[in-house]
């Protein structure tokens, strides 16, 4: 076994690991985010993306700090020669641009993706959000990212049904109280929410490349400025128009919700952004699956109830999937790894 293939193989493992952790923190973020909503305690979901996503400019501090250090105790010709040697990362400026570019498709898919639950199911939009597989499949393929396979689609597929099986495990007896077109409205916002997942995902893999490519705390600091800087207007408009007034919270305890909540939000999409520049967009987009028999499993448990034969054979398909893609991927970066 040849070093770079060594190399490749610990970094597929630590973004695994990565991916993991990733899974766990996003369930605890729901049922944290479920907590302040259910109770009415604080529903405010945009103002509560602001701040999460505002906290990633903490990411900023090492950087910013490391880079005045620099200008002032190096010579110009020292580093001149120091950003020579690291031509392969991102500068400064193309990580900036970078950020930007991914500021405003992250918080627009999340943006649709919350607002389709005002018009469909939870189940609709839990089953529409898992399309991303096939967006990231197909965007991948367009930019040349991903190789389709047949253990690639079979795999999508299990993962879907796995998906549908553990979703509506129980017949769905609450119907829509909307309208059959704002029905197909919320739908279509779901399906976009995929697509954007989708196009932010392998933006990022294209351009970066890997994670010895580019400054992640960086990145996702910049990402934190962005927002701060360019969605505040929203606020206003949304509480002009009543759809959600400016309120900050009342208590100590939404307080510390909201902030365990964005610190959890901070530290999990770094670590996810980690596990898809160390494996593939289509291995992470597969493995986030497991957020939905996790998050179920852990509910039903919270209630003291059996788990369905039908969720454990969802769960298993999902399982199942994740190791069919995982392989395939697995193999395919490590062989274009060592073309290369």
């Amino acid at each position: 076994m040849s070093t770079a293939t060594r190399k490749e193989k610990r970094h597929w493992v630590l973004g695994l690991l990565c991916l993991s952790i990733v899974v766990v923190f996003w369930v605890l973020s729901s049922f944290l985010v479920d907590e302040l909503f259910l109770n009415h305690n604080y529903s405010k979901p945009f103002l509560l993306t602001y701040f999460n996503t505002g906290l990633f400019t903490i990411y900023l501090t090492p950087s910013l700090t490391n880079k005045l250090r620099q200008n002032f105790t190096q010579p110009r010709f020292q580093s001149f020669v120091m950003n020579h040697v690291e031509e392969g990362r991102l500068s400064f400026k193309e990580t900036t641009v970078l950020s930007l570019q991914f500021c405003l498709l992250w918080y627009l898919s999340n943006l649709v993706t919350n607002a389709s639950l005002k018009y469909t199911t939870v189940a609709n939009q839990t089953i529409l959000s898992s399309t991303s597989g096939f967006f990231t499949l197909l965007i991948g393929w367009l930019f040349r990212i991903e190789n389709p396979s047949v253990i690639k689609a079979v795999g999508l597929g299990l993962s879907f049904v796995g998906i549908v099986m553990v979703t509506c495990r129980d017949q769905i007896t609450k119907e829509a109280s909307t309208s059959s077109f704002l029905s197909m409205f919320g739908n279509l916002l779901a399906l976009a929410g995929a697509l954007c997942y989708g196009l932010y995902t392998i933006l990022l893999k294209r351009k970066a490349k890997n994670e010895t490519r580019i400054d992640t705390s960086q990145f996702f600091g910049f990402v934190g400025v962005f927002t701060l800087l360019l969605l505040w207007p929203l606020i206003i408009i949304l509480d002009y128009l009543d759809i959600e007034r400016f309120e900050l919270p009342k208590t100590k305890n939404v307080w510390c919700i909201i902030i365990t909540n964005g610190c959890i939000t901070m530290i999990s999409d770094y670590l996810w952004a980690k596990a898809l520049l160390l494996t593939s967009p289509l291995t992470v987009t597969v493995g986030l699956s497991f957020t939905i028999p996790f998050a179920m499993f852990l509910q039903e448990v919270k209630q003291a109830q059996e788990m369905s034969p039908l969720y454990l054979c969802g769960a298993s398909l999902i399982l199942i999937s994740f190791i069919l893609v995982n392989k395939d991927e697995k193999r395919d970066v490590i062989e274009s790894t060592l073309e290369t």
